[in-house]
């Protein structure tokens, strides 16, 4: 499966969060969905979309962990948390800027997205890329990926003056900013949530 990667296409992403059911039903999530949405107003909104682990190559929640319970595996692919070794310090939580790692009190330990190693080591795709029913979230060919969508596809993103390369990427329409655009950059997916709870979705300015 080397020619295969995982895709987020937010365009397509309709919040139905499907693919929060299918990541918490995989075996080794203890019911936990290792997804989350980039907004929290009831509903979503064509701004908001599924976010998953994006597998940095210099992945910062593998430098923070003291204990190094988050781990890179020979095919990149950063590790899901090793529950016995961490320690709950929660650097990571703190340190990922997609903001992927999360605390699960009652096991008292970070829990990540891993990209289903285990199935892809076994020839079967992620779960969320499998249930997602619009292809918002995809893993397959680079090169069908780009034919089918007519896409850009960008694995650099900039944060500040650090930008990050990533093995998941994210797939972007003519006319979007090709680092930010369907990233929406932090601060406009807070302005926009706050203008949504101020005005109502129809009545924001932007």
């Amino acid at each position: 499966m080397s020619d295969l990667a995982f895709f987020i296409d937010p365009a397509r992403c309709i919040n139905c969060r499907t693919c929060e059911a299918a990541c918490a039903s995989c075996e080794h999530h203890l019911g936990v969905s290792m997804i989350h949405f980039t907004t929290s107003y009831p509903g979503g909104t064509t701004r908001s979309f599924a976010q998953v682990c994006m597998h940095c190559e210099d992945p910062v929640c593998v430098r923070v962990c003291v204990p190094e319970a988050i781990r890179v595996a020979a095919d990149g692919t950063v590790l899901g948390v090793d529950r016995e070794l961490c320690t709950s310090c929660q650097l990571c939580v703190d340190a990922c800027p997609f903001g992927v790692p999360l605390y699960v009190e009652n096991l008292h330990s970070v829990m990540k997205c891993d990209m289903c190693h285990d199935r892809r080591l076994s020839g079967e795709r992620p779960m969320c890329a499998t249930a997602c029913p619009t292809g918002a979230l995809a893993f397959l060919p680079r090169a069908e990926m780009e034919q089918s969508r007519r896409c850009t596809i960008v694995r650099d993103l900039a944060f500040g003056s650090e930008t990050i390369r990533t093995r998941a990427h994210f797939v972007f329409r003519q006319g979007q900013d090709a680092l930010h655009g369907a990233f929406f950059d932090v601060a406009d997916v807070l302005q926009d949530t706050e203008c949504a709870a101020n005005y109502g979705q129809e009545g924001c300015p932007r």
